[in-house]
């Protein structure tokens, strides 16, 4: 952290005031600037992808890949930045990442949150239903007619709170597009 912007952390307490010398997520812009901070380090390594602390290295093959970990390493480390091994998958051809299945093949969705939308209960309150289709629209890319389908969803919750606790009216029209995504 800049040592001109720690006193703007500042939290007073009935023993003292404290001060936070390195940034915590629990600050409003935290996030971003790490973000921007890591892409300055990766800046340039053509096939390493980072969101916030999550790296990706999609490399063609084992060889290149021993290669790019290794420039990536180098990097991380010229800026003091400790990877914790057991927190790396290394080698992989197909893994988890950022909630998807990335692999040589492409990126698709987890087949175990494509069974919980499969298996979702018909919503019985708007609240419910605004939770299904928050994650369903998460994997609209891959779910066919899903804007079509989720529009004649967002009807119901049209106009109503957020944690909105009425029943929904079903009609055949709209139980068939829940069912539909």
């Amino acid at each position: 952290m800049n040592p001109l912007e720690i006193h703007k952390t500042a939290v007073i307490t009935p023993i003292g005031l404290f001060e936070y010398v390195f940034m915590t997520f629990g600050l409003r812009n935290a996030a971003q600037t790490m973000q921007r901070y890591i892409d300055s380090i990766i800046r340039g390594i053509s096939r390493c992808y980072a969101y916030v602390d999550d790296m990706l290295i999609a490399s063609v093959d084992q060889e290149s890949h021993k290669s790019d970990l290794g420039l990536v390493f180098s990097k991380l480390s010229e800026h003091g930045i400790v990877v914790n091994p057991q927190k790396c998958d290394f080698g992989q051809s197909e893994l988890k990442f950022l909630g998807f299945l990335v692999s040589s093949k492409g990126i698709s969705s987890l087949p175990e949150k494509v069974q919980f939308l499969k298996e979702f209960p018909l919503p019985k309150t708007v609240q419910e239903l605004r939770r299904f289709l928050a994650t369903s629209n998460f994997y609209h890319p891959f779910l066919k007619d899903a804007a079509k389908e989720q529009a004649c969803l967002l009807g119901l919750a049209k106009n109503k709170v957020k944690k909105d606790s009425i029943l929904i009216a079903w009609t055949e029209d709209t139980q068939s597009a829940f069912e539909s995504c």
